[in-house]
């Protein structure tokens, strides 16, 4: 092998790798926007899915609302740490009744239990699948779903257990808001009064 084309080989794996790098960090400029961003990015497709469904488009908002109030007074209640989080500086925010630090000019939860990203997620995805019955809606919404949670655990957000009890939040308040919804479209069903007519 001589110099010159030594020199092409070394230069096309440069480039190579070069686009390699490139590529990952896109993707991981990708996943770590889709993670931060995935409980938006649900609730507005939800809101296009369900523009002409009013009663569902209703009750779906205020159980989002609803169900980002209930994670955060469950944070209050079970008051613990993110992995992210110094113990020293956590315990020294609780005796000072701290709960939001600042990063970047964003306000921050100290707290992790349970993880509002996953139950909101979660609650889209089973409140979409219970209106809509559509396994091509669900696929999408569980694939925002995993990548959200999975963001949250590689970004040192939550561990495994604040992201499986935040969609278990999701879980059961999303069912619980479409089946709210559901008895009140459907109405309160009452059987007629026998009128002792002949059958």
């Amino acid at each position: 092998m001589n110099n010159i084309s030594l020199y092409f080989t070394i230069f096309h794996y440069k480039k190579i790798i070069l686009l390699y790098n490139n590529t990952m960090d896109y993707l991981n400029i990708y996943y770590n926007n889709m993670g931060k961003n995935g409980p938006l990015l649900l609730f507005f497709i939800s809101i296009f899915l369900l523009w002409k469904k009013s009663n569902y488009l209703i009750y779906y908002t205020f159980g989002f609302v609803l169900n980002a109030i209930l994670t955060f007074v469950l944070k209050g209640i079970f008051k613990q740490p993110r992995p992210s989080e110094d113990l020293k500086l956590f315990n020294l925010a609780i005796s000072d009744s701290k709960r939001f630090k600042f990063i970047d000019g964003y306000s921050y939860d100290i707290f992790g239990m349970p993880s509002g990203h996953a139950s909101s997620v979660i609650y889209s995805t089973i409140f979409i699948y219970f209106v809509f019955k559509n396994n091509n809606f669900v696929l999408i919404y569980l694939l925002i779903s995993i990548i959200t949670m999975t963001q949250r655990i590689a970004n040192n957000d939550h561990t495994i257990i604040q992201i499986i009890a935040g969609a278990f939040v999701g879980l059961i308040f999303g069912y619980f808001i479409f089946y709210m919804a559901q008895q009140k479209i459907m109405g309160i069903l009452l059987l007629k009064k026998d009128d002792n007519a002949p059958i």
